[in-house]
């Protein structure tokens, strides 16, 4: 054929000529700027990561210290059935922590946020939420912050007000969002997981509105009796879903509190082996070891977070046990305490991260510690759609008060002290590869499809989502991928329900797209040019 075919290939397309071809058919189209943008990212990412970790065998340390690491929440390395018994244990370490419904909270964190967020705050933020018209996380929060500040019997600092604001925002937008899944109807559910859908009705009041139902009926909501129906309703609903929040949350909480502390001395001690400083018996001064890697620990989860997570990723994990209140889907959540280190210097950092891959001891104040490796995400090696490069590591944390084998008290009867176990999660980044991932927001970016997609994919999102930027940010540098793409956003718009995965449902979609547009009207004619 070479000799009746001229054949050439197309050099991929610059950033600039992308930009064009996308103005000259789309206009402006935000879809598309956020997709390039991911784009740019991918190859800054790329580039400091070859300057951080300028040595082949500097990468290839940091891209495989993880694979000695087997996923130990699994029932063993070729099983996809959960462990049980890798799920947070309360402060007896003898049973799963489990609802309390007693009524009285015992957690420091708890106690302090119901007297944020009381009943008269709930009941005021209800009346405000009813007027917002589908308010943002921002509002929400803007919302809730002028409530607590008009509040006369709150006298708040300004840390108390910032995290009532928080929590309250996010108490909101999960009420509206459930709302709104109602009104969609309920989804397939399997038998299993038929005793959690039923817990999740439980956390609104039935009497709780349907937010299509405000929209078509605006005119209706205006009068004053409407308004005080819907106002009450919500108030109602966010009671409730507050105190279900509270109850399936607090004993977690009251071990969180008691092992955080240790939890940070034992990484500080873990952060100076790592430095060297201590099997040299070498005096750094806490600038020097700042300099070289900061260890920043963070405030405990957010209840309402927990409660979310717990619902949105672990709910079919265990079946509930509604009767007697057991096997919770936030006993699964395993980063109420987190900790991040961010080192300067790459050596270190695949110091630190080789040795949180093996157990390590610990001898604290007071007692004894542990770190067991449960589960290692090592995104050096399984690359993220932006290329933002970091590790997390999952893992337990058992500490034993007075040292091991030391009993509580004195005398023959004296019972052991109890050994606290809470999953614990750092992650391990290297200094210019966050500072770069910070000024280019590429979490906005990731926010934008996720927002577009998460009602077509639901469980799988984020696999799916991965799989979607991809491809897409492929076929923009390909001139003949990015017209078919161009043509499918002609004709069917940038607010697509599903994206192109690919190659094939490129091709497939791109050409009934054309064909369709061709015969307009004639959905016969279509129907036969498709088969054909």
């Amino acid at each position: 054929y070479l000799s009746r075919f001229v054949v050439k290939n197309l050099a991929p397309l610059s950033r600039e000529q992308q930009d064009e071809a996308i103005k000259q058919q789309l206009g402006n189209t935000p879809l598309f700027e956020h997709l390039l943008a991911f784009g740019d990212i991918r190859a800054k990412h790329d580039e400091i990561y070859l300057s951080a970790f300028p040595e082949e065998v500097g990468r290839r340390a940091i891209e495989t210290f993880h694979m000695a690491v087997e996923d130990g929440f699994k029932m063993g390395a070729h099983s996809d059935a959960f462990d049980p018994e890798m799920r947070q244990k309360d402060e007896t370490g003898e049973r799963i922590v489990a609802i309390n419904a007693s009524g009285t909270f015992r957690s420091t964190y708890l106690r302090q946020l119901r007297e944020i967020l009381d009943e008269d705050v709930l009941e005021a933020v209800g009346a405000q939420l009813a007027a917002a018209e589908a308010p943002t996380k921002e509002e929400a929060q803007e919302l809730v912050e002028n409530v607590l500040k008009k509040c006369k019997s709150k006298k708040l600092d300004p840390s108390q007000l910032e995290l009532g604001a928080k929590v309250g925002a996010k108490l909101c937008m999960l009420l509206l969002e459930r709302l709104r899944l109602r009104a969609l109807g309920p989804p397939k559910s399997t038998a299993a997981s038929a005793a959690v859908d039923a817990v999740l009705a439980e956390s609104i009041e039935a009497s709780g509105p349907d937010r299509n139902a405000k929209r078509n009926a605006k005119h209706e909501a205006k009068t004053g009796a409407a308004r005080e129906k819907q106002s009450a309703a919500l108030s109602g609903s966010l009671r409730t879903l507050w105190r279900t929040v509270c109850e399936r949350t607090d004993e977690i909480f009251c071990v969180a509190e008691k092992l955080k502390p240790k939890f940070e001395e034992a990484l500080q001690s873990l952060r100076l082996d790592a430095l060297g400083a201590n099997q040299h018996q070498t005096q750094l001064d806490e600038a020097e070891i700042e300099s070289r890697m900061s260890l920043i620990l963070g405030d405990l989860k957010d209840a309402v977070r927990i409660h979310e997570k717990a619902m949105d990723d672990y709910r079919h994990r265990f079946i509930f046990d509604a009767k007697y209140r057991r096997d919770l889907p936030e006993a699964c959540v395993t980063d109420v305490v987190r900790a991040r280190v961010v080192c300067t210097d790459s050596d270190v950092l695949v110091s630190l991260g080789q040795r949180l891959s093996t157990e390590q001891h610990f001898a604290l104040s007071n007692g004894s510690a542990t770190l067991r490796p449960v589960r290692i995400k090592n995104k050096f090696a399984d690359l993220d759609p932006t290329h933002f490069r970091n590790v997390l590591v999952n893992l337990l944390f058992t500490y034993t008060p007075g040292g091991a084998g030391e009993d509580a008290g004195t005398g023959a009867h004296a019972k052991p002290k109890p050994r606290l176990q809470l999953f614990v999660e750092v992650q391990l980044q290297h200094d210019k590869v966050l500072r770069y991932n910070n000024e280019c927001h590429a979490h906005d970016h990731y926010d934008f499809f996720r927002t577009l997609l998460k009602d077509t994919y639901q469980q799988e999102l984020d696999k799916m989502l991965s799989r979607v930027l991809l491809f897409l940010a492929e076929v923009t540098t390909t001139p003949v991928l990015l017209s078919m793409l161009l043509v499918i956003f002609k004709v069917r718009g940038d607010g697509l329900a599903t994206l192109p995965s690919d190659l094939m449902t490129l091709y497939s979609t791109a050409i009934s797209c054309v064909i369709s547009q061709h015969f307009c009207a004639d959905s016969a004619r279509a129907k036969t040019a498709l088969t054909l």
